[in-house]
């Protein structure tokens, strides 16, 4: 019997041994969460199809943008882990603007259907449902509502600040 070599297999077997089960595998980080949590988004677009006249001017509108005030279009919204959405006004201040008051309401996302489920933070019975296309650097969310058995589809985009 070789006892060097023996010695050798067994002090081999015993270091792979020991460092196989002293490496301890590190926990799954988990779900990341929605690419959108933690980010600072303006509006950038928002868009009407089919187009309809809003105004009152005889035109079909699709740029709802042009239709916002820019008091509205300088306000951000974010996202906070937890389901807080939190907004911020921008420098130019509309009349109603609060700025005491920038709760936003809460949000939950569905990621089996990828839609952002919105309640509102006056009136917890009123929920907006954003189908989110993409998100990232920016949100691309898609609305539908039926009005007069037309079913309409808002677009916004959403980008980071």
């Amino acid at each position: 019997m070789n006892f060097p070599l023996t010695r050798l297999l067994l002090g081999l077997t015993l270091g792979l041994l020991l460092l196989t089960t002293s490496c301890k595998k590190d926990p799954d980080p988990g779900p990341a969460g929605p690419a959108f949590v933690g980010k600072t988004y303006r509006l950038d677009s928002f868009t009407l199809e089919p187009p309809i006249d809003l105004d009152g001017d005889g035109k079909a509108d699709s740029d709802l943008t042009l239709l916002m005030e820019s008091c509205e279009l300088d306000n951000t919204i974010r996202f906070d882990t937890g389901g807080k959405i939190s907004v911020g006004l921008g420098a130019s201040k509309c009349p109603d603007d609060d700025p005491n008051d920038l709760n936003g309401g809460t949000w939950i996302y569905d990621e089996a259907r990828s839609v952002l489920k919105i309640t509102d933070r006056d009136d917890p019975t009123v929920q907006t449902e954003w189908e989110v296309t993409s998100a990232g650097a920016s949100i691309k969310t898609v609305s539908r509502f039926v009005e007069g058995g037309v079913t309409y589809t808002g677009t916004m985009i959403w980008r980071t600040i």
